[in-house]
């Protein structure tokens, strides 16, 4: 197993939602998460720009994955939601929480 894979949570969006809907990550382990997606082109875009991670927004490519990299705050005990979507259409919203 890759140290990537290792340090890594992964996030399967398919037709009936992103698995599993909470995910925590671990900041001192160095984890991130990888979204894959089973249902075509989609866009991981945390709400109002509040994210645990460099970037705000992630493009997750049709039976491809997308990495978030480390987190870059604080642990804490609030969750960050996202939304995933298709074009302009949210099909979800999960949540991510970093731990220690």
């Amino acid at each position: 197993m890759s140290e990537e894979a290792e340090n890594s949570k992964l996030v399967i969006i398919g037709s009936t939602g992103a698995k599993p809907d909470e995910v925590n990550i671990s900041k001192s382990g160095l984890q991130q998460v990888i979204w894959n997606s089973e249902i075509g082109d989609v866009t991981v875009e945390f709400k109002n720009g509040i994210t645990p991670f460099s970037s705000a927004v992630f493009s997750v490519p049709a039976n491809g994955a997308a990495p978030s990299g480390p987190a870059v705050v604080d642990p804490s005990d609030q969750g960050y939601k996202y939304d995933v979507k298709q074009g302009v259409e949210v099909l979800f919203d999960p949540r991510v929480f970093i731990d220690r």
